[in-house]
């Protein structure tokens, strides 16, 4: 059993380790984070992470830690800073056993947690599992209705610029994956598929493989997503996408009840595949509109579904959507003219991330390429060391 307690993290992750004047993802939470893992024999492992008020800016260049948390909130070319992120909270529960995983997340925090400021400094976690999405018996006649614009207190703000979220999720694949560890695993299942085949054993088949299952729900409110314009950022918003409340699950079923219609010799190949996929949405999206107003005008209006599909070796294939409300979309000149000039301004001014064209894709590649080679040159030093002693 490991826990760990971060109070008032400060992250920077450099997009070129051997520079210092190039972009720098700062990752800072005013509430702390906690982290724990453990584990019941060799069989059962659980990880939980839980966090409140994070924000995820990048910086033109290298910031020192206390001058980077002050940098929340602020945007802008001109500045050198751009927040892609902010006041983001969340719980992430991972249970791994046998041959089931099962997954939780919940963003943002219950109300109650959040309000407890011993959430990520106590010793225990809160609970951070989350109940799967349940449907309604179906009715005859229903009641329409009229889903509500409160998106909620607690509001996690999202910027979206391709380029600066493209090299973000760079940045954090190659902060936390390992390529010297990946050729180590893959040459190790290597040589065991080897030593199988040459001991006369069979390789693993789908038929003597034992049926896995997932199980991944997810809860999801007080969301907002911005598409911005790339060069003036949230100085010239483009739109807004709401999500008061989202609720999703996805479990892949070991069995579908009954399956005595099934031939024996078929049932072993289709139990193990059943897959149940469902969502609860409520969502509505805003336009910035470019004419003489310039205010923020309705594109989608508030709207709420549920969609499940199903894969079952007992009922079938088929998806079921269900919506008690009308769908309203707003089109008019406005919005042709607005999507007009999103489309000039997203191929004439996409200059990268502050308006560096480089290729940071090779970078993060060529540092990792020099790690690689580094930790070579070491062990072969280490191995002459050792022949000449």
């Amino acid at each position: 059993d490991f826990r760990l307690w971060l109070v008032r993290p400060s992250l920077v992750i450099p997009s070129n380790a051997t520079s210092m004047k190039d972009p720098c993802l700062c990752i800072g939470s005013r509430e702390g984070l906690f982290y724990r893992y453990k584990s019941v024999g060799v069989d059962f492992s659980s990880q939980e992470v839980c966090t409140s008020g994070m924000a995820l800016v990048m910086t033109k260049d290298y910031k020192q830690p206390r001058e980077a948390r002050g940098l929340r909130g602020v945007s802008g070319a001109d500045v050198g800073v751009k927040t892609l992120i902010e006041n983001l909270s969340f719980g992430i529960l991972y249970d791994c056993d046998s041959n089931h995983t099962n997954v939780s997340v919940s963003m943002p925090l219950g109300q109650d947690e959040i309000q407890d400021t011993s959430v990520v400094s106590g010793i225990d976690a809160v609970d951070l599992q989350v109940q799967p999405l349940t449907l309604a018996p179906p009715t005859v006649c229903k009641p329409v209705s009229t889903p509500t614009r409160y998106l909620g207190t607690d509001v996690c703000d999202l910027y979206f610029s391709y380029d600066y979220l493209d090299l973000a999720m760079k940045q954090l694949v190659g902060f936390v994956q390992s390529p010297i560890l990946e050729d180590i695993s893959s040459n190790e299942s290597e040589e065991r598929q080897q030593n199988k085949e040459s001991d006369g054993e069979q390789a693993d088949s789908p038929m003597n493989e034992t049926a896995y299952t997932f199980s991944v729900c997810c809860r999801v409110s007080s969301f907002r997503a911005f598409l911005c314009d790339p060069l003036l950022g949230m100085h010239h918003p483009i739109a807004a996408i709401c999500i008061p409340s989202l609720v999703g699950s996805a479990s892949q079923l070991p069995e579908s009840g009954d399956s005595s219609h099934i031939p024996t010799t078929a049932v072993e190949d289709v139990v193990a595949h059943d897959l149940q996929c469902g969502i609860d949405l409520h969502v509505w999206v805003d336009y910035f509109k470019i004419a003489t107003t310039r205010s923020w005008e309705p594109l989608i209006e508030p709207y709420k579904c549920v969609v499940l599909y199903e894969k079952s070796s007992y009922r079938g294939h088929g998806i079921t959507y269900n919506s008690d409300c009308p769908l309203h979309v707003n089109v008019s000149g406005a919005l042709l003219e607005t999507i007009d000039d999103t489309m000039n301004s997203f191929s004439s001014f996409r200059m990268g991330v502050f308006g560096k064209a480089k290729t940071y894709d090779h970078s993060l590649k060529e540092m990792q390429r020099r790690s690689t080679l580094r930790l070579a040159a070491q062990e072969e030093g280490n191995l002459l060391f050792e022949e000449g002693n």
